[in-house]
């Protein structure tokens, strides 16, 4: 018997098949309720009011990473093979080629159109108009994860060589920070743009400031997969790949807050809501997980493993992807 807000696939709002029970990149607009799909037979399609608008298929290989820019203008869609293709109005704008290997992640600049990846490469590149590209080179392994702090002055890049790098907009390399394993996940702080937490496959998490590291936080008995600030900076959300899915809630001083443990195998994706202190879990074990610094308030249920969970700029509809399915939730009638 499920009990009270324990809630099953058919209770979303929004349920979308995908081809061959692959899975799905995902991204929420930022100006309006509009999930960008990237899937694994190179298509891209929207959903808005619960309905797919099925786009032009310019790649031939799975699609990695999905982003849009800062005011829901554009988007940028990249895939397996290192293409990177730009979206304005649903419509193709221009083809991107600088990345020999799969681009793993992309990030838009916060306060411009400037867009930047990381690639399996070793190299991390920065487009600030259509083929005007900044190689951003010095890494000795793929680089996984790329993010612009929230001036965007300065992007930071982790990779599997156990370092991250902080470079400016014009490419230069400004800090080299260590881990004693590769990196898994960065993201900058939303408010104190020199604050910057890192989670490593060495099972720590550590926060640094103006390159220099303030916190080395222990508690993760597996490699960081995800990381995420709350909205006023003062929360950071952390997950590992243990099997018993811990999720550790810290403080920006690096002092553990809270322990999750619900989840019964690796979650992949903490996302904090835009708007409340609800945090999202996404894991191996088919659930994602909604949590208060209470504990937790709702579980929704995927047929399988679930590898990303992501709010709208709202926070009213969480969006959902995992093996063979992309779901949308009205969390609001779950609260």
């Amino acid at each position: 018997m499920q009990r009270e807000n324990d809630n099953a696939l058919d209770a979303s709002d929004m349920i979308l098949k995908l081809p061959k029970g692959e899975t799905a990149s995902i991204a929420w607009s930022l100006s309006e309720p509009v999930l960008l799909i990237g899937m694994n037979d190179g298509s891209v399609s929207l959903i808005k009011s619960a309905r797919e608008l099925k786009l032009e298929k310019p790649h031939n290989k799975a699609i990695s990473a999905v982003q849009w820019n800062h005011n829901g203008e554009m988007f940028a869609t990249a895939d397996r093979i290192g293409s990177i293709v730009l979206w304005t109005n649903q419509r193709i704008t221009s083809v991107l080629k600088g990345h020999k290997k799969i681009v793993y992640d992309l990030s838009w600049n916060p306060k411009s159109d400037i867009l930047a990846a990381s690639s399996g490469d070793k190299t991390g590149s920065i487009w600030a108009m259509e083929d005007n590209m900044t190689e951003l080179s010095g890494h000795k392994g793929a680089v996984t994860v790329i993010d612009w702090n929230s001036s965007g002055t300065h992007v930071a890049t982790g990779s599997a060589d156990k370092t991250v790098r902080v470079w400016t907009t014009e490419g230069r390399q400004e800090q080299v920070l260590e881990h004693k394993g590769a990196l898994a996940s960065l993201i900058w702080n939303p408010i104190e743009d020199e604050l910057l937490a890192t989670g490593s496959y060495d099972k720590t998490v550590q926060l640094w400031r103006a390159g220099k590291s303030t916190s080395l936080m222990k508690g993760h008995r597996d490699r960081v997969f995800g990381l995420d600030w709350n909205k006023d900076g003062k929360l950071l959300a952390s997950s590992s790949g243990f099997k018993d899915g811990e999720i550790i809630v810290w403080n920006d001083s690096g002092e553990k807050v809270a322990t999750f443990e619900n989840h019964t195998s690796s979650v992949y994706q903490v996302s904090w809501n835009p708007i409340s202190d609800m945090l999202a879990s996404a894991s191996f074990d088919g659930t994602v997980r909604i949590w208060s610094m209470e504990g937790e308030q709702a579980v929704f249920r995927h047929p399988g493993p679930v590898f990303a969970a992501k709010w709208n700029n709202k926070g009213n509809l969480l969006a959902t992807a995992g093996m063979g399915i992309v779901a949308i939730w009205n969390v609001t009638k779950f609260s």
